[in-house]
């Protein structure tokens, strides 16, 4: 984004640290999930939940250093029939 033509509350909902919260709290969502299948034990439900933390700035160290970005380009974003099923439905 563009910072002169973007509001505050606008570059908030896209900035980084915004972007990591959503997929750290997707990520312990999908790990209550197998949990409450048995395929998780709760106690290290608990712990992740406790634990489950990022920091902007050492993720951008680790994308530069493995050249590895967070961002996806449709030219590298796998087929629909490559992906696995998930596990949890709520059906």
């Amino acid at each position: 984004m563009i910072d002169r033509y973007t509001r505050p509350q606008m570059a908030a909902v896209w900035d980084e640290h915004t972007k990591l919260g959503h997929w750290l709290r997707i990520e312990i969502l999908a790990t209550e999930c197998r949990a409450g299948k048995g395929l998780v034990p709760a106690e290290d439900l608990e712990t992740i939940k406790a634990k489950a933390a990022f920091d902007v700035e050492r993720v951008k160290q680790i994308e530069r250093k493995t050249r590895h970005t967070s961002r996806r380009s449709s030219t590298t974003s796998p087929r629909t029939s490559d992906r696995r099923p998930s596990t949890c439905t709520t059906a």
